[in-house]
């Protein structure tokens, strides 16, 4: 078969890009020919864009000056947007380039899908600043099947609710789906609810392959000597947590290195220029992961390594998955909680994660052999 990826596959974070490099590798495994609809729209191209970039997708000129008052920064920018715009032209097979639905539906006839995937990611999240319908794949365009595996709205769903606009337009466009997953269960009961139909739970994408698929896009170590790895996904430093890995650090003797400069004179953190092929370097090289990342989670566990989450306890998504592997034990509040964390016996959570992975990987198999 012939199969259209669409996903968040040029937000510049390490999972955006990952689960659709795993869902890519997964399907050409099984013999299909796979590529990314590359759409970038607007907004999209706005929030990602190159810093020094001046054009209609650019900042204002006095925002773009700005940048100039702070010459570490700006350098460390350009350079990492370098960095994951590489990845994306290396790693992913795209098509070329979309600013809309209308302008990817005009050449679907010449493209000629079997099916196209849409997932995993938030890409039903309608309050995501770049956000487009190109994601709810509007209109008949058969005989391409139209497959939805496992998106998310976030955390949006009570906020959709009140929206009756919204949902009319969600459930106008999902109605008619040949399959239809969702990545949590409170998505899974609103669009049940909704559509009147069975959706299934099945795992982010990055589960669907074994860890060997990602050791081939991982170099020689980029850090030598023992560490913790920590990591946020937002620029903004987190105090907190900073603090508690700071603490552990000092008692266990070991640096910490992070794919983001934090810049606080005391941290003393080793910051390492990342995309997502060095996200997994640094994770899967080090003693102890740190952060509040869910898709530090995921790979913390395929990966086998000792984490800990910071701060974690409200994230569904977090907490549902280590409930559902038997490790719910690894939120943790505060350093305290380090004394009493037990070692993880990966060979119970590998029993849970294969059923996990033969689950989602045995509902797209279903619905791409009905074609």
């Amino acid at each position: 078969m012939k199969i259209g990826i669409l996903t968040f596959h040029a937000s510049h974070n390490f999972g955006s890009m990952l689960q659709n490099y795993a869902l890519q590798q997964f399907l050409m495994s099984e013999g299909h020919i796979v590529e990314t609809i590359n759409l970038r729209n607007d907004r999209q191209s706005y929030v990602y864009n190159f810093p020094l970039h001046i054009g209609s997708s650019c900042p204002t000129l006095r925002a773009l000056f700005g940048r100039f008052k702070d010459p570490k920064w700006l350098v460390m920018e350009c350079r990492r947007w370098c960095t994951f715009e590489r990845f994306l032209k290396k790693q992913l097979v795209l098509t070329k380039e979309y600013k809309d639905w209308e302008t990817i539906q005009k050449d679907l006839p010449q493209n000629n899908y079997d099916a196209i995937i849409v997932g995993g990611d938030q890409i039903w999240n309608t309050f995501c600043y770049d956000f487009d319908k190109s994601y709810f794949l509007p209109g008949n365009i058969r005989p391409t099947q139209k497959v939805a595996f496992s998106p998310s709205f976030g955390n949006e769903i009570p906020r959709t609710k009140k929206d009756g606009v919204r949902v009319s337009k969600i459930k106008e466009f999902l109605m008619d789906f040949d399959y239809i997953s969702v990545r949590e269960k409170d998505a899974s009961d609103y669009l049940q609810e909704q559509l009147n139909r069975d959706v299934p739970v099945v795992a982010d994408p990055t589960f669907i392959v074994n860890p060997s698929v990602y050791l081939k896009i991982i170099k020689e170590p980029i850090v030598k000597e023992p560490y913790i790895y920590y990591y946020t996904p937002s620029h903004l430093p987190d105090y907190e947590a900073e603090d508690i890995a700071i603490e552990l650090a000092n008692r266990l003797n070991l640096k910490i290195v992070t794919s983001y400069p934090r810049f606080r004179e005391k941290n003393k953190m080793m910051s390492v220029l990342s995309g997502p092929s060095e996200f997994l370097n640094l994770l899967s090289n080090a003693q102890i992961v740190m952060g509040k990342s869910y898709h530090l989670v995921i790979f913390s566990i395929l990966f086998h390594k000792t984490f800990i989450t910071l701060k974690r306890k409200n994230d569904a998504r977090v907490k549902s998955l280590l409930s559902q592997l038997m490790i719910g034990d690894r939120n943790m509040d505060s350093i305290d909680d380090y004394k009493h964390l037990k070692d993880i016996d990966y060979s119970v959570v590998d029993k849970e994660l294969l059923k996990i992975r033969q689950k989602a990987i045995s509902y797209l198999n279903d619905a791409l052999l009905q074609k």
